[in-house]
């Protein structure tokens, strides 16, 4: 939305909503759904919904598929940190976290080339397709 400016009341609204999930994070260690965000706004979930998406946008939460999927930035980063301290490897890039003293690989590996072997038939080695018998390929019936 380059160029329209927000409303007060749409600004203090997505403020209201991440004051909701603040506040539930603290007191249930995890995430509210947009159902409970609503009743406690007196809203709509549609609403909920629209902030939500417009707070993630502006990095003010982070989103992960699934219900009650909504995390807090700065616990993101908590949790990282934390990791860190316990000595696990992790790329943030990649979104890769390895096993302290595992050995870490740094470039991805290749899936590996499908192979293509050419079918009996088309070989010309003289196997033809599995219709001859033994004795005309070893050449000792004729």
């Amino acid at each position: 939305m380059p160029g329209r400016k927000l409303s007060p009341e749409m600004a203090s609204f997505r403020l209201l909503v991440l004051g909701v999930v603040r506040a539930y994070w603290a007191d249930h260690g995890g995430s509210p759904s947009y159902g409970e965000i609503a009743n406690a706004l007196d809203t709509n979930r549609m609403r909920v919904k629209r902030a939500v998406l417009a707070l993630v946008e502006g990095g003010k939460l982070l989103r992960t598929p699934g219900p009650r999927g909504l995390r807090l930035p700065d616990q993101h980063e908590d949790a990282l940190n934390r990791l860190r301290e316990l000595g696990y490897a992790i790329d943030p890039e990649r979104k890769i976290v390895s096993f302290p003293g595992q050995p870490v690989t740094k470039p991805i590996l290749p899936i590996p080339p499908e192979l293509d072997y050419p079918r009996d038939s088309e070989r010309g080695d003289g196997t033809g397709d599995g219709d001859e018998t033994q004795s005309t390929r070893t050449g000792k019936g004729r």
